[in-house]
């Protein structure tokens, strides 16, 4: 138990510290993607199954704690687009690879989807497919704007009724 309280105090620590300072010698991408996925553990519980698929040792240029934000936003935004009590056959997944000359972070998921219109504006303020009230319609909104400062991009595929995918083109520390 305490092993997973002092774990769960460094994970904050984290990602709390979101100041504009790069991280030297890169971030972590497997790293980030660890302590993301145990923050959103409760949130994906009953909603999903959280499969994750990491080459190894892939880095990038950037600042932790607001990588490690975009992740938690995309990963509550995924669970919560799943109605609770079919975990057992809906999915969260993660996967990250080298494309190129870049790493690819994808996350998807089997959630409700999103229509045509709204994939077009997901990445403005205030727009949400959740009702009025549950949430802010900021998540990607500040995901796109943090991975645009780390000189990546982010793109959004989804389909209604059977999910969305949020992908992640990213600059390695180390170009092949």
């Amino acid at each position: 138990g305490a092993l997973r309280v002092a774990n769960r105090v460094r994970d904050l620590r984290t990602f709390a510290h979101v100041d504009d300072e790069i991280s030297e010698g890169g971030i972590s991408v497997n790293t980030a993607v660890e302590r993301a996925s145990r923050f959103v553990a409760a949130e994906l519980r009953h909603r999903a199954q959280l499969e994750i698929d990491l080459e190894p040792n892939l880095r990038i240029f950037g600042n932790e704690g607001r990588f490690q934000q975009v992740l938690v936003n995309l990963l509550v935004n995924a669970a919560q687009s799943i109605e609770p009590g079919a975990a057992n056959s809906e999915f969260v997944r993660i996967r990250a690879m080298r494309s190129g000359e870049r790493i690819l972070v994808e996350i998807s998921d089997t959630g409700r989807g999103m229509p045509a219109e709204l994939i077009e504006r997901v990445f403005e303020p205030f727009v949400t497919t959740k009702h009025t009230g549950e949430a802010s319609g900021l998540g990607p909104f500040i995901s796109n704007n943090i991975i645009e400062s780390m000189n990546g991009s982010i793109e959004v595929r989804s389909e209604a009724n059977t999910g969305t995918t949020f992908s992640l083109s990213l600059v390695p520390v180390d170009p092949l």
